[in-house]
């Protein structure tokens, strides 16, 4: 136990670093999405309860004069008023009017504008989404007095923005103080004026709050976090969602390579590999997740302590990155899906969650255990419900809100981050892990019984009993049959030197190699190490596959010390590592790159990794193909030198490496049958045929037409001494003569007849050649196809007798070929479109094994588009403006519902001198008022209990007619109006009075107060189904940048390229073609089957549909342009997504700012640019503007109040324009593909980077210094 403890130990510290090293190689990369983007994006939803409102300034002011309406209204913004009275009333509504705007200048007369009734007023003060139109205000004068003597109350109303809602008691530049006041006083004045001929002084106000800055802070985030809890948790969680897809990719890019199985065969832990790979990653963003957290607690969560608040965050950090090592496991060999897989499903969960709004505690918590994303969501609701209420969060208990309890959460959270990296190694092992013999499913999980070792042989190292493999096909391809790669195979290797395993292609080498050193279970069979045990000791088994599988990003020193410590048994001890590489001829390597090392030097390092840490046991796979001659001699000096003291099992095609290396050979044939084995001598010397003749004749001695009788008549002459000799032609002048005999006299009788016949025969020389091992190879697979043959008629190359000659006699001697011959195919062109189809048959062969992303192109746009329609169901289509209805709110205090809904303490009204409101008759007898015996009572009252007063009070100086009104200033600011109609009615009787045209009863001014109407919602339900049609549109053409980077990446592009694809336009026009499929498709899919049969809310589907099939083409263009600079399929799809993404928000966002804050009246023609602009920049942008257009979102269906003819949908500004665009884009990016692949010399000097001098400078000292390594090879060669 303590050994493991150290094992894992030691393999976790070296790959934390190895994983740190990687990072640190793309440090601008990784410091951008792990530290700057998170801690970006926290600081903008931090701040976000304040961006877009303008907070008010609450505080206690002071007195001031009312405004004088005349300097407030400029004339940039239209007054209208309409006569609700039918021009009657003493005074009339013109006459009020005029005498308003007696003063007013030409500008101001100008805005000043009448309209027919109140009911057309809303239409003329159309409000953007923030409630602002173009109007300064409407006034709707309902009913007025017919004689001076009727006491009719006067009623009109004020209508005006319903944005006017800023509070400033200090500066007295509140909206209600700058806006309504001074017009509502303007009104007042002028009917009394006009009604008593008496003029009366401008009343103060004087504003005040009993709500301080420090409470509306606390009630704008109360309102922040009850928006989080309903739905804004989501832009929250996605602040976190950076490890969902950088840990995936990085650590499924080890799988995909091989260095996972490699590892794990040859002694890593997978606790070590998973917690190194949590920890590293986890640690790069822990900077960010911390610093986000404590933002978060002082701007939004600051009722809650902010350990716990860290706590919580963490726990969502580090349990996201558990699951993903589960959600990633089925997608070892494709990075990228993994990536885009969990990112993909953990933004799922968590909206379930979120959708899962009634849950109780056991059921998130059991949803938590299940779906770890969800436990965010339902622990910040935990949390919103205690901060809701302004209490301390307590873990204990359920909260006020949703009575969810945070505790077990937080312990669901603990255990998803244990629990699900346990799962993901079960499914791993599952899916890639050899397995013993018929074990189920379940044998990942469950410990095996083990099946009885056969005995293991003394003296020997490995033992291979009765092994077979075959490979089943998968579940998808049912209809394929079987293959065996090894029927039955036993052999034994010895414990020391050089054992290796010849072979045909498919004779089962590679695949013996691999089950002996783990990297996959046998069908049937055993493998037994030295000791009788079915895996040898940790750290004894060395494996150098014949693909390389190193880090690229390491250094070959940095290689070696990963690889120690994950083979380091406790029976090793500590090497020198540069010692090895010097060994293996890596000297000048010792701190380079891996990736910048040469094929051969890559071979060496793989050697290295190899022999490291002390393996007993080395399996060499094929180590010196693609080497060149001098690399290979390093390779076999490295071989020599260990193998007495280690087990080398070695597999070559290179027939004299193995004569020259081998200690004992086995040659096997297809499938996996043993055929020989033993020294090579034994070899030889038992299955040798015996000496061969090799005899090179005169050709200029001789005529063409005597020429092939030369070997024949060579050949009866030597039988006259060696009856068994058989011939074999490798050119007309050139025989070998196969003596089949091993006695040397009958060898010397030869040579002496040869001799003498020399001249008569026309020999210019001979050798005489011993059997090789090539001889032996040959012969037995010679015999083993003959044995395999069904009909008989095949004929050995060593049967007595025959002559053989090769294909390439007859096609010499004859002019035309044999019926049997391999036919070349002439050098000829091919047509563009040829080369293109050929590209798209690739493409769909291909497709029947990689349909994974095909598929989710299709789920991704018909998902997107078509599940949100349920927003569209039952709306309008029309282009009349419906508002809602207008609310009208009484001014006069005793109606005013701001006074009857109020209760409790504080409502009732000072009012100075006593009993100056009663004056006013029985209509204010029921107001609770308050007697201030003076004015300076009345200040000094306010300034006293303003706290206590939720409206505020009157004062007017009976001798001068001043008057003060103190009022609650909350907003929008309603009571200000109301106390100041307060004021003028008593200003109005006394005006009344003082005249002579009082009355028996009071005359009142009733006044009302109404926000402009908004429009109907239907606009913002539209834009709930554009923004998730939107998302999808933008992600979708990621999917194809997949295929085409991995091309790339892998050199098959630049292999088609060079070896006929003579032009770039077939080979883009293939790729095109293909993927044009799934446009159509999806086109198809989405609008004739589901929009058109679905819902009646789109208007010009044959136009949709063009422009989505090329919205498809060119997207899949454009992610084939960016595929062009991206390294990697994975940062492809990121960049085109991402890309788009941005697009796609920019463009919303641009539409509903300006429908949020510009003016309505330009708000068409900042649309108009925003689209025209931003359709240059992406295609997107136009699938966005179809989508308006069809749902006739912002009227852009409407000529004014009527809908466009079905004949102009056509128009540049519908259809016609997205159309335009994407025929563009297409040209011009399929330009840029052309382009950059066409070999011209323009695309490499715009390339031409700081970045990429650099690289090409280093490539050179990489390629100089190889130089200088061969030539020193060389040398050595040359003195050896």
């Amino acid at each position: 136990m303590a050994f493991q403890g150290s094992m894992f130990l030691r393999q976790f510290t070296i790959l934390c670093w190895k994983n740190w090293i990687v990072l640190s190689k793309h440090s601008l990369l990784n410091i951008l999405r792990c530290l700057l983007l998170p801690i970006g994006y926290g600081v903008f939803l931090a701040v976000a309860q304040t961006f877009l409102v303008k907070p008010n300034n609450y505080g206690f002011g002071s007195p001031v004069s009312v405004y004088n309406f005349q300097n407030r209204f400029d004339g940039s913004l239209a007054l209208v008023w309409a006569d609700g009275t039918n021009g009657t009333g003493t005074p009339s509504a013109k006459q009020v009017m005029a005498r308003i705007s007696s003063n007013f200048t030409p500008n101001q007369l100008q805005a000043v504008k009448q309209v027919a009734t109140p009911a057309d007023i809303p239409a003329q003060c159309p409000q953007n989404f923030n409630m602002f139109s173009q109007c300064f205000a409407g006034i709707a004068f309902n009913s007025l007095p017919m004689n001076a003597t009727d006491t009719t109350p006067i009623n009109y109303t004020i209508s005006a923005d319903g944005g006017l809602a800023y509070i400033n008691v200090y500066s007295h530049t509140s909206d209600f103080e700058t806006r309504i006041l001074p017009l509502q006083w303007t009104l007042d004045q002028a009917i009394i004026e006009l009604r008593s001929g008496q003029g009366v002084p401008t009343p103060m106000e004087w504003s005040y709050n009993r709500e301080t800055n420090q409470q509306q802070a606390t009630n704008t985030r109360l309102s922040f976090i009850r928006g989080i809890r309903t739905l804004l948790v989501i832009a929250l969680f996605t602040c976190y969602i950076g490890i969902a897809y950088h840990l995936p990719g990085a650590f499924t890019s080890e799988r995909a390579n091989l260095l996972t199985s490699h590892m794990k065969a040859m002694g890593l832990l997978d606790t070590a590999r998973i917690a190194s790979w949590h920890i590293s990653i986890s640690l790069a963003y822990l900077p960010a997740w911390i610093a986000v957290s404590v933002i978060w607690h002082y701007r939004i969560f600051s009722g809650t302590n902010v350990g716990l608040v860290l706590i919580v965050h963490l726990l969502l950090g580090f349990s996201f990155a558990s699951w993903s090592f589960f959600v990633a496991a089925p997608f070892g060999k494709s990075p990228q899906f993994a990536a885009v897989a969990t990112t993909f499903l953990g933004i799922m969960f968590a909206i379930l969650a979120l959708v899962f709004s009634r849950a109780s505690t056991a059921a998130a918590t059991i949803f938590t255990l299940i779906f770890p994303p969800g436990y965010y969501v339902f622990a910040i609701r935990a949390i919103c419900g205690w901060e809701n209420h302004q209490i301390p969060t307590n873990v204990l208990k359920p909260d006020p809100d949703s009575n969810l309890t945070l505790l077990p959460l937080v312990i669901a959270a603990i255990i998803d981050v244990f629990l699900w990296p346990y799962l993901g190694v079960l499914l791993e092992r599952r899916l890639y892990d050899a397995r013993e013999p018929s074990s189920g499913f379940w044998s990942c999980c469950r410990r095996q019984k083990r099946a009885e070792l056969p005995p293991h042989p003394d003296g020997v190292a490995i033992s291979v009993k009765n092994l077979g493999k075959t490979f089943s096909p998968s579940m998808f391809h049912r209809e394929k049959r079987p293959v065996t790669a090894i029927a039955d195979l036993s052999l034994n290797v010895p414990k020391s030197g050089i054992f290796v395993l010849l072979g045909s292609n498919g004779a089962g080498k590679s695949t013996a190699l691999s089950i002996i050193g783990n990297l996959l279970g046998p069908s049937t069979g055993t493998v037994t190490f030295e000791g009788g045990v079915s895996c040898p000791p940790r750290g004894t088994l060395g494996i150098v596959p014949q693909k390389n599988v190193i880090f690229p990003e390491l250094s070959c020193y940095e290689t070696l010390c990963v690889w120690r410590a994950v083979k380091h048994s406790a029976q090793s001890t500590d090497e020198d590592l540069e010692q090895l590489l010097c060994d293996c001829d890596l000297g000048k390597k010792i701190h380079a790159n891996a990736s910048t090392l040469s094929g051969g030097q890559k071979r060496k390092l793989q050697l290295a990794i190899g022999l490291v840490g002390g393996s007993k046991i080395v399996l060499v796979d094929e180590c010196t193909s693609g080497v060149d001659p001098l690399s290979r001699r390093a390779l076999w000096r490295i071989l020599t030198s260990v193998r007495l003291d280690r087990t080398i099992v070695f597999t070559t095609h290179f027939l004299d490496e193995a004569d020259l290396l081998a200690d004992n050979i086995a040659i096997l044939a297809a499938p996996g049958k043993l055929v020989a084995e033993g020294t090579p001598v034994a070899l030889k010397s038992n299955l040798g045929q015996g000496y061969s003749v090799q005899v090179m004749f005169d050709s200029l001695d001789l005529t063409e037409k005597d020429l092939p009788k030369a070997p024949l008549e060579t050949l009866d002459c030597i039988r006259q001494v060696c009856p068994e000799c058989s011939m074999s032609l490798s050119s007309p002048s050139q025989a070998s003569y196969h003596l089949k005999s091993k006695d040397s006299v009958v060898v010397e009788k030869v040579l002496r007849l040869l001799d003498k016949e020399c001249n008569a025969l026309h020999i210019a020389f001979y050798d005489v050649l011993g059997t090789s091992i090539e001889d032996i190879f040959l012969d037995l697979m010679a015999r083993q196809t003959c044995s395999a043959s069904t009909d008989g008629t095949e004929k050995s190359i060593s049967s007595p007798g025959s002559v053989s000659e090769p294909i390439l006699v007859e096609l010499t001697a004859s002019p035309s070929a044999p019926p049997g011959a391999l036919q070349l195919t002439d050098g000829r062109p091919r047509s563009l479109l040829s080369q293109a189809l050929t590209i798209f048959y690739k493409r769909a062969l291909i497709a029947r094994r990689s349909w994974l992303s095909p598929l989710l192109v299709v789920l991704v746009a018909v998902c997107g588009s078509c599940i949100p329609l349920v927003y569209l169901s039952g709306q309008e289509r029309t282009c009349t403006l419906k508002f809602k209805n207008e609310t009208v709110i009484p001014l006069y205090f005793p109606e005013s519902p701001t006074y009857l809904l109020a209760s409790g303490p504080g409502t009732q009204i000072l009012e100075s001198p006593p009993n100056i409101i009663a004056t006013l008759g029985k209509s204010v007898s029921f107001l609770k008022t308050e007697n201030i015996p003076d004015n300076a009572t009345f200040v000094s009252t306010i300034n006293q209990n303003y706290f206590d007063l939720a409206f505020g009070g009157i004062s007017i100086d009976l001798q001068t007619g001043d008057s003060l009104f103190a009022w609650e200033a909350s907003p929008p600011g309603l009571t200000g109006p109301t106390m100041m109609n307060l004021v003028t009615n008593i200003l109005y009787n006394r005006a009344l009075n003082a005249s002579g045209n009082a009355a028996n009863t009071p005359s009142l001014i009733y006044a009302n107060y109404a926000a402009f109407p908004h429009l109907a919602a239907g606009t913002l339900v539209d834009i709930k189904w554009v923004a998730f049609f939107g998302a999808a549109m933008a992600v979708f053409p990621a999917f194809f940048s997949l295929y085409v980077s991995r091309e790339r990446r892998s050199a098959v592009q630049a292999m088609q390229l060079s070896n006929g694809l003579s032009d770039p336009i077939g080979l883009w026009i293939g790729h095109l073609l293909w993927d044009s499929i799934f446009s159509v498709t999806l086109a198809t899919i989405i609008i004739i089957i589901i929009f058109a049969t679905t819902t009646n809310q789109f208007t010009g589907l044959g136009f949709f549909w063009i422009i989505l099939v090329l919205y498809g083409v060119v997207g899949a263009l454009f992610a084939y342009c960016v595929s062009l600079f991206m390294s990697s399929p994975l940062s492809s799809f990121a960049a085109v997504a991402g890309y788009q993404i941005v697009m796609y928000t920019s463009y919303l966002g641009g539409y509903l700012l300006t429908l949020t804050y510009a003016i309505t009246s330009q708000s068409g023609t900042i649309i108009t640019i925003i689209h025209f602009t931003l359709s240059v920049l992406s295609p997107v942008a136009s699938v966005m503007r179809t989508a308006f257009v069809s749902v006739n979102l912002f009227s852009l269906l409407c000529d004014g109040m009527t809908p466009v003819t079905t004949a102009s949908l056509s128009d540049i500004m519908r259809y016609g324009s997205p159309i335009l665009y994407l025929f563009v884009h297409g040209f011009v990016l399929f330009g840029i593909l052309v382009w950059v692949d066409s070999g011209s010399i323009i695309p490499c000097r715009f390339f031409n980077t700081k970045g990429r001098r650099v690289r090409m400078d280093e490539l050179r000292a990489n390629f100089e210094a190889n130089r200088q390594d061969v030539a020193a090879e060389a040398h050595a060669v040359a003195h050896s």
